[in-house]
């Protein structure tokens, strides 16, 4: 938050959150409760849904923010925003339901998207693929990550993402370094068309 003001909303905000349904919060039990006036709210939020839209892009914004002193795994990314979900799932699921999956997708891509080269660069020694082939790889696994986060937020972020997480990390040990492989061997063949010709078309 930029002010004082705005932390105080934001802490009474969370704090009404533990004690009923986003939907039953009202304007006039946040301003009773830090002692301002209404007119001082609607100077920063629109309605309650305002605030807390704003205060879940706030809190990953805060996440993203955590990490930039450090070099972080796209794991540990993934998990800090799995908790910080989990922890504010009230929020988080009002989220969802306001902008849908592809825009919730989005916002996981942007921040994955950050640290997922860092396993790129552990990958990358013995290897020479293309800047473009980089890209793809990058994009295409903070995609699927994206949307494992943005699936668990539609089930209703009932159980912790860790052991699902974590099984899924272990599945696809080794897939980078298979990706870079088949990259320079793409870069050392001819050109082929990626689609399967079927020779006989009655037999599929």
């Amino acid at each position: 938050m930029t002010n004082l003001t705005q932390k105080a909303i934001a802490e009474s905000f969370l704090k009404l959150l533990r004690q009923k349904n986003l939907g039953d919060i009202t304007v006039s039990d946040l301003v009773a409760d830090i002692g301002i006036n209404r007119k001082t709210f609607y100077y920063y939020y629109s309605n309650i849904y305002d605030l807390a839209n704003k205060l879940y892009l706030h809190g990953v914004q805060k996440i993203e923010e955590s990490f930039l002193p450090g070099r972080p795994t796209s794991f540990d990314a993934v998990m800090r925003l799995a908790e910080y979900l989990y922890e504010n799932r009230k929020i988080a699921l009002h989220v969802y339901q306001t902008i849908g999956y592809e825009k919730m997708a989005d916002v996981f891509f942007d921040t994955v998207v950050r640290y997922y080269p860092e396993r790129m660069e552990r990958a990358l020694p013995g290897f020479s693929p293309s800047q473009e082939d980089v890209r793809r790889i990058v994009d295409w696994s903070s995609f699927i990550l994206a949307n494992v986060l943005t699936r668990w937020v539609r089930t209703g972020l009932k159980t912790l993402l860790e052991n699902e997480f974590g099984r899924l990390h272990a599945l696809t040990e080794g897939t980078l370094e298979q990706m870079l492989k088949n990259a320079e061997r793409l870069n050392t063949e001819p050109p082929q068309d990626a689609r399967q010709t079927v020779e006989n078309p009655q037999e599929v």
